[in-house]
């Protein structure tokens, strides 16, 4: 069994949500590529980022496996974060003015992704530096063009 390659857009959308409850919302709508792995029994998404999300020139990849989800992003703004539910992963945040701590405790991790496209649910915690953290859940739904 090979890897499946398919063109796909993503909706996605993002919320986070302060100590205050104040929530900020950003939207992206783009074209991206699924790859189907039936033999690691993973997908992959991979899609560009443009202003809308505050990180144009950056190139993001999701991976989906075993009930987690990997996201890498790179360009600008580069950070690697893993995202299973119940546990907390540290990581950096790379930017033009240098490297942050982050600290992410994941809450929920939901996806069913195929051939046909598919949702994603994913809901976490995330602190920067050791500041106050946010309440964040992402959204993403995949159309296979």
């Amino acid at each position: 069994m090979g890897n499946k390659h398919y063109s796909v857009r993503l909706h996605l959308r993002g919320v986070m949500r302060d100590a205050q409850m104040r929530c900020d919302t950003v939207e992206l709508h783009t074209q991206g590529r699924m790859i189907l792995d039936e033999s690691e029994n993973r997908v992959t998404l991979i899609y560009d980022e443009d202003e809308s999300s505050g990180m144009q020139d950056s190139l993001t990849r999701l991976v989906l496996r075993d009930g987690c989800v990997d996201m890498c992003r790179e360009g600008d703004c580069a950070v690697a974060m893993h995202f299973e539910k119940g546990k907390q992963f540290l990581s950096q945040y790379q930017t033009q003015h240098g490297a942050l701590a982050v600290s992410v405790f994941t809450n929920r991790v939901l996806y069913r992704v195929d051939d046909r496209g598919g949702k994603i649910r994913l809901g976490y915690v995330i602190s920067v530096e050791n500041g106050p953290s946010t309440e964040n859940t992402l959204s993403i739904d995949v159309q296979v063009s």
